[in-house]
């Protein structure tokens, strides 16, 4: 009994001299919150940010994130045994990451982001065996992602977002098949999708936006990724036609290709994804048109107001004319109020009810442009958009009722234009 006392004694005042460490290489603590409370008179197990086990009475839990500190790591830290979390976040920490981290074998959850460490990241992070939470976002990281993070077989979530990060993306990180998150976004890393088979059956969200990576997106790697809801590949410098089999990942909710050089149609059977709330395609070289914007999976409302204006001018926002700034969009705008003749199909200005039919296209162009404005807030609701097209049909029909002429080609026209949402 006596021998398991000092063991003990001896385990916990470990414990203490690695806190006491940490405490002697804070160099910024503007609340002196550690001065305060990180005292040799109390039981560490008592000390702000301190967690023990109830067994063993080590210390578990080392959590001072968001206290304002200033630093570095001492590697007396290695010395925690039995910690589970350790949790620097949000301060401003810097210096190395000692090799001594490497003996943290029993942790879960290691969280350094929004600091300020500029250095590489260490090898022997991939040895934490049983890591679920590794947050390294945030900081001045540098160099390339180790290989040895494909060991994390325990990984949830891997969140190196926000650093100076380049080279390629190891190949053994799409085989952790219990990864849930992977943010890798604003790095400067140069890479393609590999052409393997992805083993990420957990995969809920994927972040590569704003790097250099490039090449095209392989049809396959949309097969082993059941449960995506979240693809964020923005801002890089991938190419080729967007796969229609991105259509299999059905829980997906957010999709961001914008600003790439995708090239082709935007496929059909992205309107079969009945969970996708936001669409972000702009700044491609697709076959289709329209600005960024949050588009809603029953009809993107910009691309609607588009259609409607090459219906009723018979122009594409693709023709010559649209050249210097100018688009099809300020065209029609600029033709309000009194010069829609000008910008209408002559095809459908033809005939009898001349006033009726401007009015009519007129009341259609308005309609069309309210669809297209910038801001996705300002937009119409789809609902709104039907309800509207549909009085604007009646009330033609109705103009030229006495006449018979109910089935004019403007009248097929806004019929064909209500089918359409």
């Amino acid at each position: 009994m006596v021998s398991l006392v000092r063991t003990i004694s001896t385990n916990i005042t470990t414990d203490q001299h690695a806190l006491l460490a940490l405490k002697h290489h804070i160099t910024y603590d503007p609340a002196n919150l550690l001065a305060k409370n990180w005292s040799t008179n109390t039981s560490i197990c008592t000390w702000i940010g301190v967690t023990c086990g109830v067994r063993h009475h080590r210390v578990t839990v080392l959590n001072i994130s968001f206290f304002d500190l200033g630093g570095t790591i001492p590697p007396q830290l290695g010395n925690l045994s039995f910690l589970q979390l350790l949790d620097i976040g949000n301060n401003s920490f810097s210096g190395s990451l000692p090799d001594e981290l490497a003996q943290l074998r029993r942790l879960k959850l290691f969280n350094l982001m929004f600091n300020s460490f500029h250095v590489e990241i260490p090898s022997w992070i991939g040895s934490l065996s049983k890591l679920q939470h590794l947050f390294l976002n945030n900081n001045n990281l540098v160099g390339t992602i180790p290989l040895s993070l494909g060991n994390l077989s325990s990984l949830r979530v891997l969140d190196l977002g926000f650093n100076q990060l380049s080279g390629t993306i190891p190949s053994s990180i799409y085989q952790i098949s219990s990864l849930e998150r992977l943010d890798l976004s604003y790095n400067q890393l140069s890479d393609s999708f590999p052409s393997i088979n992805f083993n990420l059956p957990s995969l809920q969200d994927i972040r590569f936006g704003s790097n250099s990576l490039a090449g095209g997106l392989p049809s396959d790697i949309f097969n082993y990724l059941p449960n995506l809801k979240m693809l964020h590949l923005s801002d890089n410098m991938f190419g080729g036609p967007i796969p229609s089999t991105i259509s299999k990942c059905q829980k997906l909710q957010i999709l961001s290709l914008s600003i790439n050089n995708f090239t082709g149609y935007i496929p059909k059977e992205i309107g079969n994804m009945t969970m996708l709330k936001e669409l972000y395609l702009g700044i491609n070289k697709l076959n289709e048109y329209g600005s960024e914007g949050i588009v809603s999976v029953r009809g993107d409302v910009y691309s609607f107001g588009i259609l409607l204006m090459e219906t009723f001018t018979r122009k594409k926002p693709t023709d010559n004319m649209f050249e210097g700034g100018m688009s099809l969009k300020c065209w029609v705008k600029e033709a309000f109020p009194n010069s829609i003749p000008k910008v209408a199909d002559t095809n459908l200005l033809g005939g009898e009810n001349f006033t009726a039919t401007e009015d009519c296209i007129s009341s259609i162009l308005e309609l069309a442009v309210d669809c297209s404005v910038d801001s996705p807030e300002r937009r119409l609701d789809i609902t709104n958009v039907l309800t509207t097209l549909a009085n604007i049909r009646t009330r033609f029909q109705k103009s030229v009722a006495s006449r018979n002429d109910k089935f004019s080609l403007l009248g097929q026209a806004c019929l064909v234009a209500v089918m359409l949402v």
